[in-house]
């Protein structure tokens, strides 16, 4: 069999707490970050680590520039942290916290999970909330829910009643409730080979 073999070590402090992280797209760095204020960029070919200090983070997205991260943070943020000239901007803010966020494939949306009050959909450009999704049940832990289909039509979601939301990215209302699971659905992802296919 094959073995697995340690390439690097984000972080060298056993009191890191890692929640989070994202590949860059041309997988030279991993991003990651924590809600204990650590964030932390690792070049994967010099095994430098870089470090922002006290942000305290619930999820991050690298951008295909490879120099871009948006990350939601603790203070109810979208910010964009810039790992070249490392500056930083908001890009969204809302009355509940982020609980997760994931990039459109064009990377001119995002798609936020708040606490206890379903998804927004953003405009990255120019921050401005584009649709709300109601009926997922989130008020514990940790939900994750993403764009799919053939042109990212369609939107899907774990809950924490055991079902899968399926929306169209244009309405509001789940079109489909999937039973099946006996416990919470945390996570879901869309096949971006095989586009009308989900787990």
């Amino acid at each position: 069999g094959t073995e697995a073999q340690i390439k690097c070590r984000i972080t060298q402090n056993t009191e890191d707490v890692l929640t989070c992280c994202s590949w860059s797209p041309d997988n030279r760095f991993i991003y990651t970050g924590g809600q204990q204020g650590q964030f932390y960029k690792y070049d994967l070919h010099t095994s430098t680590a870089y470090n922002w200090e006290g942000v305290r983070l619930h999820s991050v997205a690298a951008l295909r520039d490879n120099k871009t991260v948006l990350a939601a943070d603790s203070h109810k943020r979208v910010r964009s942290y810039n790992f070249e000239d490392y500056t930083d901007q908001t890009v969204c803010e809302d009355e509940s916290q982020i609980i997760n966020m994931s990039l459109s494939g064009d990377e001119k949306h995002c798609l936020l999970t708040l606490a206890k009050q379903g998804l927004l959909l953003v405009d990255i450009a120019s921050g401005t909330s584009i649709r709300k999704y109601y009926g997922i049940l989130q008020s514990d832990y940790q939900i994750n829910s993403c764009f799919g289909g053939a042109s990212e039509q369609f939107i899907v979601s774990g809950s924490e009643d055991n079902l899968v939301y399926v929306f169209k990215r244009d309405c509001s209302s789940p079109i489909l409730k999937l039973a099946g699971h006996t416990r919470i659905v945390s996570c879901v992802a869309w096949n971006p080979v095989y586009t009308d296919c989900f787990c």
